[in-house]
């Protein structure tokens, strides 16, 4: 499992993008998606 880059998104396109980027690569479906849901969950 591992995060091979990640970067601000230039704010010209952030609104269709967001504005953080991660490209990760993972032999296991299971830990990438695990990996996606822990970015995108929302924070208390």
């Amino acid at each position: 499992d591992k995060i091979v880059h990640h970067q601000a998104i230039e704010e010209v396109f952030s609104r269709a993008m967001g504005n953080y980027a991660y490209q990760m690569r993972s032999k296991d479906q299971k830990a990438l998606r695990q990996a996606v849901d822990y970015i995108h969950a929302e924070k208390a």
